[in-house]
């Protein structure tokens, strides 16, 4: 029993950590559309307090298509990344479950025990103190 108890806490610490990692890509990815999303703005920006914007007019747009495409594909991942970190929180969840009812048995068979140890030591001393 202790055995089982002891492995459902050790899978249960592999499934909070995978879950950790799933969340750092998750958070890698948020953060790779944040400065997508900047970069978009600084080259509108840039593009609207030159100067000399009609002469950088193509590459830019080329600049934006690419940045746009690019933050459509993270927007993706980021999305499938979110569903893979929601499976492996079911995960954990349920990891956790089966790790809590194994120390609930345990604990009761412990108790069982112990209670059992009782009732044998009490019957052990009325027998002796009996004429």
């Amino acid at each position: 029993m202790q055995d089982r108890a002891a492995k459902s806490k050790r899978l249960l610490a592999a499934q909070q950590q995978l879950h950790r990692v799933e969340q750092w890509k998750l958070a890698d990815l948020q953060g790779r559309l944040a400065e997508l999303n900047a970069a978009q703005i600084d080259t509108i920006s840039a593009l609207n307090g030159s100067e000399l914007h009609g002469l950088f007019i193509e590459a830019t747009a080329r600049r934006l298509r690419s940045l746009a495409e690019e933050a459509q594909r993270v927007t993706l991942d980021k999305d499938k990344q979110s569903l893979k970190t929601s499976e492996h929180a079911g995960r954990v969840r349920a990891a956790e479950r089966l790790a809590h009812a194994l120390q609930i048995e345990l604990d009761r068979e412990i108790e069982r025990k112990e209670l059992m140890e009782i009732i044998d030591q009490y019957l052990t001393n009325t027998r002796t103190s009996l004429p």
